[in-house]
């Protein structure tokens, strides 16, 4: 409701707000949080919390721009090590969690810490910049028939994690287990497994993002890559209270996304300071939170 009635508040106070090339710029901007809150999606519906999938992606745009800028890889091979890297930071999680048995907020708050230390050790704490691939850096900058490419990649990822969440075994397995674990293992489910494969999944999408934000920028500092922590759940959040009350879903998530976006850009066109951002954003996330909470009191 709050970031509604803002939006039509920038649409009417905002000439530029409501225009083809803002809107452009908004995707864009939108498409890779859009990869990571989709990922970070899968272990909330599990129960549980991925705090460091803003490191993760931090870290996959240090290795990749390392690897292909001071080492010389090939794109494709950077490409394929940033990734089993991003997996297995997802395996380490999900097994401390579900295999050990440790607090997944606890977790991967450590994991996020590591990651940070990784990026300053494997940059050496400088700037990485130079050595790019020049086809994969136009085609993370350009468009297709006026849709810029990072918009189509992120678009065609979310109805790969939809399909995956609604239509087939495992996102029912997914949901199963996020309901009710002890009733999913009564019935045969391997649960633990189950929460490793969304911790894998969300880091997966991190690593992935990561390396499309290299791309993008053709350059990389440590600790300055994506800032999807605080937006990504928030955007989870707002779909778990507008599209399915009370269920973490893809649709509302990228509508959650959407819509943090907007509100930020258009505090930008106002003139806010930066820091404005950050409270809409606290705010929000409060909000639909409590709403979350007033459904879920009243189904009870």
């Amino acid at each position: 409701m709050m970031a509604g009635v803002m939006i039509a508040y920038f649409a009417i106070t905002l000439p530029g707000f409501l225009t083809v090339s803002n809107f452009q710029s908004l995707l864009t901007t939108a498409a890779l949080p859009v990869i990571v809150a989709v990922g970070l999606t899968f272990v909330l519906v599990l129960g549980d919390f991925d705090l460091s999938i803003a490191a993760v992606a931090g870290v996959a745009t240090i290795i990749f721009s390392e690897l292909v800028s001071a080492r010389g890889f090939s794109p494709v091979l950077a490409i394929v090590i940033t990734l089993v890297v991003a997996l297995f930071v997802g395996l380490v999680n999900g097994t401390l969690v579900a295999y050990v048995g440790l607090a997944g907020l606890v977790v991967t708050i450590g994991t996020a810490s590591v990651l940070d230390g990784i990026q300053f050790w494997v940059s050496g704490s400088q700037q990485i910049s130079g050595g790019f691939s020049e086809f994969l850096v136009d085609l993370a900058r350009s468009s297709t028939a006026g849709i810029p490419n990072l918009v189509l990649v992120a678009g065609v990822y979310v109805a790969t994690a939809w399909f995956l969440l609604d239509k087939t075994v495992l996102g029912r397995n997914i949901r199963a287990c996020g309901t009710n674990r002890e009733a999913a293992r009564i019935a045969g489910l391997n649960v633990r497994r189950i929460r490793l494969t969304g911790y894998m999944i969300a880091a997966f999408s991190a690593g992935l993002a990561g390396i499309l934000f290299a791309n993008r920028q053709a350059v990389a500092y440590p600790l300055s890559g994506l800032d999807v922590l605080l937006p990504s759940f928030t955007a989870a959040f707002i779909g778990a209270a507008t599209f399915k009350m009370g269920q973490f879903n893809v649709p509302g998530t990228v509508v959650g996304v959407l819509i943090t976006t907007l509100a930020a850009n258009g505090l930008i066109l106002l003139g806010a300071p930066q820091y404005a951002t950050y409270i809409f954003q606290g705010l929000i996330l409060l909000v639909a939170l409590l709403f979350a909470r007033v459904v879920s009191m009243r189904r009870t």
